[in-house]
Formats: structure tokens, sequence, C-alpha cells
């Protein structure tokens, strides 16, 4: 009878423990949930937060994109100009180098004319000084 009740009370204990531990179990379970949840909640966050500055990131890779973009072609237009600009100045030295070289052919001549004339004064000094005398000789 003793042992009965001795068993009876251990079972009711063991029972009565069990009990306690499916409780502690339920209430670890459910603060496992709600920090689960909470993890969750915060991953979601975070990777909302993360979309937002993915988008924004691709924002201004796009806006950067274009400004680049027409950089380049404000680069293309002024290197056209430049380029035009080159042709014409060329094309301005060359006609430049042409009239220097027309104006040195012009001094040569010049020169040679010079010479000739010169020698063509010399000449007739010399005539005349020939003439000069000729002439005192048969005025005495």
């Amino acid at each position: 009878q003793l042992e009965k009740k001795r068993m009876k009370e251990q079972i009711e204990s063991a029972l009565v423990r069990e009990a306690e531990l499916a409780t502690e179990l339920q209430a670890a379970e459910e603060q496992r949930q709600a920090d689960m949840e909470h993890q969750r909640e915060k991953m979601e966050g975070a990777l909302e937060r993360e979309a937002e500055t993915v988008t924004q990131l691709q924002e201004t890779i796009g806006a950067m994109e274009k400004k680049y973009a027409e950089s380049v072609k404000e680069m293309e237009g002024h290197a056209h100009g430049l380029q035009r600009r080159l042709a014409e100045v060329t094309e301005a030295n060359a006609r430049e180098q042409k009239r220097a070289k027309d104006l040195e052919g012009d001094l040569a001549s010049v020169k040679m004319a010079q010479e000739t004339d010169a020698e063509v004064r010399t000449k007739n000094e010399a005539t005349l000084a020939n003439l000069t005398q000729e002439n005192k000789r048969l005025e005495a």
C-alpha cells in the first residue's frame, strides 16, 4: 500500500514535472518563434533599405552615364570644330607659304633688275664720260 502510494506520488510528481517541462518547452518555442519573426522583420527591413540603396545607385549611375554621353558628344563636336579649324589654318598656311615663295621670286627678279640697271648705269656713265672727253677734244 505504501509502495503504491509512493509510486503514485512519483508518477504524479513526474507528471507535474513533465507538464512543467512541456510548459517551458512551449514557452521556449514561442520565444523562438517570436525571435525568428523579429529576425525576419529585421531582414525584410534591411532588404528594403538595400533595395532602396540599389535603386538610388542605379539612378545615380544612369544620370552619370547620361552626363558622360552628353560630355562625349560635346567633346566630339569640339574636336570636329578643332579639326575644321586646323584644316582652315593648314590651308591658309599653304597659301601664305606659296605667297612667300612668289615674293621671294619677285624679290630675286627685282634684285636682278637692280643689278642690270646698275650695270647699264655704269656703262652709260662711262659712255657719257667718253663722249664728254671726245666732245672736249673735238672742241679743242
